[in-house]
């Protein structure tokens, strides 16, 4: 079988590999960089986080935004578009296909709409979250569809570590129906 596979660097980029199960054995594909004069290319050589979404898509967060790989080409996602901060450290998708993206200045709601747009909606202490810091690809959802962060606020919550860090509550609207999504109930499995 043919596999290939997605990493992300701290300095040399996006890599994407193809492992050769006959002779066990990784080759490079393509190697993807930084180039200031390439608008299509991706947006940092610091790596700190992959998502690949429901519908097949990767999503690159790094120091310069959120890249979405598409067609061979990245369309980036940064302050300029309403990212609380450029410094990208994780990367979720709910049940209703929306991103969370966590920074080094708040949490982020992205809802991309196509080739020319997106929606954006920040979240920061103001609207619960314990500490607007969040550590690099430390992100999970359990078993109930619930996101939960990492960072420094969560040794509040009795988590070893940091490992974990709850929001609160997040109340949004999809189409015209209002979701919700409530905190980690720190009882339960994750």
């Amino acid at each position: 079988g043919e596999t290939r596979l997605w990493v992300g660097t701290r300095g040399n980029g996006l890599l994407h590999l193809h492992y050769d199960e006959k002779n066990a054995a990784l080759h490079l594909i393509q190697q993807y960089t930084y180039e200031p004069s390439d608008a299509t290319g991706i947006s940092d050589n610091k790596i700190n986080c992959l998502h690949l979404d429901r519908r097949g898509r990767l999503w690159v967060g790094g120091g310069a935004g959120v890249n979405l790989f598409a067609d061979g080409k990245f369309r980036v996602f940064d302050r300029q578009h309403g990212l609380p901060d450029n410094a990208v450290q994780s990367i979720l998708e709910d049940r209703q296909g929306q991103l969370w993206v966590s920074t080094e200045n708040g949490l982020a709601c992205l809802r991309e709409n196509g080739p020319d747009g997106g929606e954006i909606r920040q979240f920061n202490v103001h609207d619960g979250l314990h500490h607007r810091y969040f550590f690099n690809n430390s992100a999970v959802e359990n078993h109930n569809g619930t996101l939960a962060f990492g960072g420094p606020a969560s040794a509040r919550t009795g988590i070893a570590s940091g490992l974990l860090a709850s929001v609160d509550r997040i109340v949004m609207s999809v189409g015209n129906s209002p979701v919700s999504i409530p905190g980690v109930n720190w009882t339960s499995k994750l």
